[in-house]
């Protein structure tokens, strides 16, 4: 950037999976765009151990990946399919499995680690002219004027565009800042990821068991 002040059609905060991917449609669009994160996008190596990190992808958001080209990529890199969903509950003999082949489809879903779609989608945007890259930068401020939002970032520059996409996270700054208010609950309850090497396949078969501690999946 040359310029302390410059215009794009849309200021994309948070490259993660949902920036990035709405970066990948409009850029399509032939729109310009600015993309603003803290930190660059996360990163692939093809030696690297399997990421807790991942994302249940449906039929309906691989179409979005192959619409913008990143679908074949993410593939070559690494996607679980799975073909099977069995579930069942702990306290009787009540179980249901759901089976891509009922419905006629090759898959219900697949397991693809966060950091193959992030880099993916990265990858594919990196050829793009009307995407301009605002990495390690954080949003102090946004002013909203009639016609148009301006954003300025911590070194002092400032972005003006139609439109400003809080793409951040769950602590989104864009939404605090732009003073958006929200309703948050706890539900006194913790998650616990981890990778488990399995002694036989997986059968393509996704499962997941409701117990009286909470479901395990």
């Amino acid at each position: 950037m040359t310029t302390n002040v410059f215009e794009v059609d849309v200021i994309i905060v948070g490259a993660g999976m949902v920036g990035l991917t709405l970066a990948n449609l409009l850029a399509s669009q032939d729109k310009n765009i600015a993309v603003v994160d803290r930190v660059e996008p996360a990163n692939y190596l093809s030696d690297q151990d399997y990421n807790a990190r991942v994302t249940a992808v449906s039929p309906g958001s691989k179409a979005i990946f192959e619409h913008v080209n990143a679908w074949n990529p993410m593939q070559d890199k690494r996607v679980s399919a799975f073909e099977v969903m069995t579930v069942w509950d702990e306290a009787s003999d009540a179980k249901i499995n759901f089976l891509a082949q009922e419905i006629n489809q090759v898959s219900l879903g697949y397991i693809v680690e966060n950091n193959v779609i992030q880099s993916s989608l990265y990858e594919m945007l990196q050829p793009q002219k009307n995407v301009d890259w605002l990495m390690h930068k954080i949003i102090k401020q946004v002013v909203t004027h009639d016609e148009h939002i301006e954003v300025t970032l911590n070194d002092g520059q400032t972005l003006m565009a139609k439109l400003l996409v809080g793409a951040d996270g769950a602590r989104s700054s864009v939404r605090n800042i732009a003073e958006i208010s929200f309703t948050e609950k706890s539900y006194q309850q913790k998650g616990i990821v981890a990778l488990v090497n399995c002694e036989l396949p997986h059968q393509k078969t996704a499962w997941q068991r409701f117990l009286s501690t909470g479901p395990l999946a």
